[in-house]
């Protein structure tokens, strides 16, 4: 009878022991999110097309989640100085990266940076840029078929503008695998000279990130466009097919969204996915964007990460096959 009483005595002080335990783990994670300001990490300057595009955001998750959302830019190393910031923050969803392609999956390739894209937890993707194949009004193609096959006749005769490692520039190098056909590489600094080496006529084609930077001469008619490296048809050129749809297996964009620093308990990450998963639904943020000149592209964090990864490995063969690896 003794021992039986033991054994009782002893499996109660367990299970209040564990009881002890789970209320302690559940009283960790905060029970509602935001309660205090939240900081929006922008790593780049003040004025650019991601911080207008993040104060738009803010702006709207200001009014729906009631707490102010403070806007930082912390520029500088192509981003990669902010972005690491970010990484280093406290994990605790007050912090949070206004991350894009380019410092979060390409730059750890490029240079030493103390980060990866496992580095962060994603939130949400906010916007994707349409990326768009360019041709000079005049030039002797009107579809990416017909300069594919001149590339093929002149194997590395035609020169593509486009800067160097962006992706763009890295999904072309891809399509020339699938399509078997050479281009030469004519870097540049950004869209802005894409464009001008394309209408003087030094380049053959330009590679432009954004389809908005180049819609204005597509318009008058200075130049035309190919093909969009987007899933589906751009809202800006409805007219112009994907690549997908001329039967290349090539799809690329440049994403904007919104990621915390890694770490955190899986029920604050769940908070805060539906806190911003609320804002980005609202009309009001669609509003907000659009008079920032995006389009907003929702993705929920576990499908934003998806891409996020996939891109990292995908990106990362092509900067090894064209040697841009550090």
């Amino acid at each position: 009878m003794k021992k039986y009483l033991a054994l009782l005595l002893a499996s109660m002080l367990t299970l209040t022991t564990l009881s002890g335990c789970s209320s302690s783990s559940s009283s960790d994670a905060p029970e509602e999110y935001p309660t205090e300001a939240i900081t929006f990490l922008v790593p780049w300057a003040a004025g650019g097309a991601t911080d207008i595009m993040a104060r738009a955001v803010a702006q709207s998750a200001e009014e729906i989640l009631g707490q102010p959302v403070v806007v930082e830019n912390v520029e500088g190393g192509n981003a990669t100085i902010g972005t690491a910031q970010a990484a280093n923050a406290d994990a605790d969803g007050y912090t949070i990266l206004v991350a894009s392609t380019s410092p979060n999956i390409l730059q750890p390739y490029y240079v030493d940076v103390t980060y990866t894209p496992e580095s962060f937890d994603a939130i949400c993707q906010i916007t994707v840029k349409d990326m768009v194949i360019v041709a000079n009004a005049d030039a002797p193609y009107d579809t990416i078929a017909e300069y594919i096959a001149m590339c093929q006749e002149n194997p590395d005769s035609l020169l593509f503008a486009v800067s160097n490692g962006n992706p763009a520039h890295l999904a072309f190098s891809s399509m020339m695998t699938q399509c078997d056909f050479s281009a030469k590489h004519y870097p540049v600094q950004n869209d802005s000279e894409t464009i001008t080496n394309v209408l003087s006529g030094v380049a053959d084609i330009g590679l432009l990130t954004s389809v908005s930077v180049g819609v204005s001469q597509i318009e008058a008619g200075e130049l035309k466009a190919l093909a969009v490296f987007s899933t589906e048809r751009s809202s800006v050129l409805p007219d112009v097919p994907t690549l997908i749809e001329e039967g290349i297996d090539i799809s690329a964009g440049a994403w904007t969204g919104l990621m915390v620093p890694a770490g955190m308990p899986e029920e604050t990450l769940a908070l805060i996915r539906e806190a911003f998963e609320t804002v980005m639904m609202d009309p009001a943020t669609e509003e907000l964007l659009s008079r920032a000149g995006e389009t907003l592209k929702y993705l929920d964090g576990d499908d934003f990460m998806d891409v996020v990864l996939e891109e990292y490995v995908t990106y990362g063969t092509e900067i090894e096959n064209l040697g841009l690896a550090n």
